[in-house]
């Protein structure tokens, strides 16, 4: 009984001693700039994606050029993916928008957003184009 109890104790000990957690560096001091995601080939598909996947890494930070250049309106939905992200910012035209989560990115016109954020959690997150998922418009981050 002692045994026990003196085994209850030091765990009890150990799971509320404080964990010690050390980030070295700035995460957000160097910028890796990933290829555009397209939406839309400014021509005759405006239901062309440039790529399907993207892959990050954990605790890089990144800038992703979003661009519509098709003639539909598109929003962009990835609610797991943009939970598991710290966002920096979303530029428009050298306009920013400093902010710690979105929700999704919608283009009523043609244009770029950039969005600049670090992946916090690995994972593999869908991402679709709202209304039109059936026309191929999906694809995943892929966070390592």
């Amino acid at each position: 009984m002692r045994i026990f109890s003196f085994l209850l104790i030091a765990l009890a000990i150990l799971v509320s001693a404080p964990v010690a957690v050390e980030a070295k560096g700035n995460m957000a001091k160097k910028v890796y700039r990933l290829e555009p995601l397209i939406l839309g080939d400014g021509e005759e598909n405006d239901f062309a994606v440039s790529r399907k996947e993207v892959k990050l890494e954990t605790g890089k930070y990144y800038v992703l050029p979003v661009t519509a250049k098709g003639f539909k309106e598109y929003r962009l939905e990835a609610p797991d993916f943009f939970q598991n992200i710290w966002v920096s910012q979303v530029v428009v035209e050298d306009l920013e928008v400093h902010t710690t989560k979105i929700h999704a990115m919608e283009f009523d016109d043609q244009g770029t957003m950039d969005l600049w954020f670090i992946a916090i959690k690995p994972g593999t997150y869908k991402w679709a184009i709202e209304d039109f998922e059936e026309k191929g418009m999906t694809g995943t981050f892929v966070v390592e």
